[in-house]
């Protein structure tokens, strides 16, 4: 039986790092989504890497802004001259919540 609870668990960390690795993949696939729209200056292209939401949370000049209304309106207007992401990672973190 302790054999059988051992493997057990062992089958579920192993399914948790999966579907924690598959979580990092497809951040890392819409961050590169995101900065290729950025390099074409493909405006509905960036525009649908981002939450059509009024929650989304986003930092401008000004500090934080909320919601997707403004961002839209300004989105490509100020495409970077230059755009060099050779070298970045994706590191995941655990978040904890309690209340």
């Amino acid at each position: 039986m302790r054999t059988l609870r051992w493997l057990l668990l062992a089958c579920s960390a192993c399914a948790s790092l999966s579907a924690f690795a598959s979580d990092v993949d497809e951040a890392r696939a819409l961050f590169e989504k995101n900065l290729a729209a950025i390099q074409r200056r493909d405006r509905a292209a960036y525009l649908a890497c981002y939450l059509d939401s009024e929650r989304l949370v986003r930092t401008s000049p000004d500090g934080q802004a909320l919601g997707f209304t403004d961002f839209e309106k300004q989105a490509g207007t100020k495409w970077p001259d230059t755009l060099e992401a050779a070298r970045y990672s994706l590191r995941a973190r655990s978040i904890s919540c309690s209340r």
